[in-house]
């Protein structure tokens, strides 16, 4: 709007300029200050050298006022912006992203797991032009299948989650305050095979605040607590989740770089046993440094990350796959 108004006086302000009437009426819509008006009315009353002056300061303001109120609007405002401020936890069994896992559990069964999802930036709010804080809109969305090998890749569950948050970063830390929806299913030919006649009806909307420390580009520790306000079947609210992430610089073939990570929960729901996961592999990323591909081992020790058997413990190693867009 600033835009529109700004420039469509300026032709109509200097063919009234050029004309040396002793009575100057414009009509100009423009930005004050950085700050948009709407069609307000200047009567110039002059004559001669003097309205000529009057009218061409007139549109240097409306210039330079519609100019300034962009800058300022696209120095705090970036709309869908390529990288996402507080990034996902890395070893977090339920972190979205586009994943293949072939993974061996306890009594030597072999399943695979493939995820579909990612966590997407969609506004930054930056708190000043210059500065290093900022805030980010941004959404998360994911779906995470399990498959039994040994029954012609029988599917054994699938979780849903979806939420949205708001983060803040500043040079050394940075905070999310997050919602999100889970919701847990069994798959149907486990069901049949084993002739189910009941499940549990898994699922969580809850509201998560966590923080992070990043003492060096190579380093973050992060922790977070989620208390769930609607709860399903045999759920509890609260849930404590903590841990560490390296990254090394890219020294390896290609600019990969060497990483490891260890996540560690805690829910009440399972009267507040810790399960860990630790990570480690190789990363790509692209030159802006807001995709990667990893190729990762990771171990497993405690429940079952499956929603639907999250009272059982499962124990597992696994190789997999990811990519994060």
């Amino acid at each position: 709007m600033g835009r529109v108004g700004g420039f469509t006086a300026i032709p109509r302000a200097i063919a009234t300029a050029v004309n040396p009437i002793h009575e100057l009426n414009a009509v100009i819509a423009c930005p004050i200050l950085g700050a948009p008006t709407t069609n307000s009315v200047l009567r110039i009353v002059n004559s001669g050298a003097q309205t000529h002056w009057l009218a061409l300061f007139v549109v240097c303001c409306c210039f330079l006022g519609t100019v300034h109120a962009e800058e300022t609007v696209s120095n705090r405002l970036e709309f869908l912006p390529q990288r996402l401020d507080y990034q996902t936890y890395i070893a977090d069994p339920r972190q979205p992203r586009f994943s293949a896992i072939l993974l061996s559990g306890t009594g030597g069964a072999v399943q695979n797991e493939i995820a579909f999802g990612g966590a997407f930036p969609l506004l930054n709010m930056n708190h000043e032009a210059a500065s290093t804080e900022r805030f980010q809109l941004a959404g998360m969305a994911g779906v995470w299948s399990r498959f039994d090998l040994h029954h012609t890749l029988d599917m054994v569950g699938t979780d849903y989650r979806a939420g949205i948050s708001i983060s803040g970063t500043g040079r050394l830390s940075a905070w999310r305050l997050q919602y999100s929806h889970e919701s847990d299913h069994l798959g149907d030919e486990l069901i049949l095979r084993e002739n189910l006649s009941t499940r549990i009806a898994y699922r969580r909307e809850e509201i998560a605040f966590g923080t992070a420390y990043l003492p060096s580009a190579a380093l973050r520790f992060y922790t977070e607590a989620g208390y769930a306000f609607i709860l399903g079947d045999g759920n509890r609210p609260w849930r404590l989740q903590a841990g560490a992430e390296w990254e090394g610089g890219p020294s390896l073939p290609l600019g990969a770089r060497g990483f490891a990570a260890a996540d560690l929960q805690s829910r009440q729901e399972v009267g507040w046993n810790v399960s860990w996961t630790i990570e480690a592999g190789v990363v790509k990323w692209n030159e802006s440094h807001t995709r990667s591909m990893r190729l990762f081992v990771n171990y497993h020790y405690g429940h079952d990350p499956l929603g639907e058997f999250f009272r059982e413990r499962l124990n597992y190693a696994s190789i997999g796959l990811a990519f994060n867009f």
